[in-house]
């Protein structure tokens, strides 16, 4: 139906449109506006209402109008809605979106150093960097400082694949494995010697532990338990001051 009173068109007894600053109804018939009734507000001028310039659609006074230049446009930089907030900060995101965070040690996380640790505090105790694979080798530079001589051990978790433990006041190194309980002794001559400086190389194979004692072959120690991969916990302990330890 159409509405009645002084808003329904003329041919119902009405006029359009209404008072000035309001919303348009019916468009006026060409070549000019419906006269207002007497005491009414002026009519329109000839072809109605234009609309504000730039085509957008303005809202009433003291209303939201949109951007000049028609509709609402998204933020520049944004991804077609609203935008990142300035900043490059935790919060913000630089302009053209979000950035991954540098590659790297993944976070605040990351494997061990692989470079030369120097002067660390004993007992020393830290995964083997990259994993404990064959063709890999631990290097210990130090002084033997005790009689009751030092402990260097592969573990993993309770149990320990290799145990290097060289006995001044005994006069041998003893090796020996961990599986609930210690397995038998293999015992070898003791070159350290306390006051002494020393170089200690262990190699890593697919078999067995070589044994490098300042550049000398010492014998090897054949593993007991596999895969030998997974005994990557590497400890050294005892009566020595360690100078470096590096992997390679």
């Amino acid at each position: 139906m159409y509405p009645t009173g002084s808003h329904a068109p003329p041919e119902k007894g009405g006029h359009y449109p209404p008072p000035q600053g309001g919303f348009g109804g019916y468009p006026p018939p060409s070549g000019g506006a419906y006269p207002p009734t007497p005491g009414g507000a002026p009519g329109y001028p000839g072809g109605g209402y234009g609309g504000p310039p730039g085509g957008g659609f303005g809202g009433p006074p003291g209303g939201f109008g949109g951007p000049p230049g028609g509709g609402y446009g998204a933020p520049q930089g944004g991804y077609g809605g609203y935008g990142p907030p300035p900043g490059t900060g935790p919060v913000g995101h630089p302009p053209g979106g979000y950035v991954p965070p540098p590659m790297g040690n993944m976070g605040n996380f990351g494997p061990p150093p692989t470079g030369p640790i120097y002067n660390p505090p004993l007992p020393y105790e830290a995964p083997f960097p990259g994993g404990a694979h064959p063709g890999r080798s631990l290097i210990i530079k130090g002084v033997v400082t005790g009689v009751e001589g030092f402990r260097v051990n592969f573990k993993c978790g309770d149990e320990t694949n290799f145990h290097f433990n060289p006995r001044p006041n005994q006069g041998c190194i003893v090796y020996n494995h961990n599986q609930h309980g210690w397995g038998s002794e293999e015992r070898h001559s003791n070159p350290f010697q306390p006051g002494q400086p020393f170089e200690l190389c262990i190699t890593i194979e697919p078999n067995q532990y070589k044994v490098f004692i300042n550049h000398q072959p010492f014998p090897s120690f054949n593993a007991r338990m596999y895969p030998i991969e997974k005994f990557e916990l590497v400890q050294v302990s005892g009566a020595i001051q360690v100078h470096e330890i590096n992997f390679s």
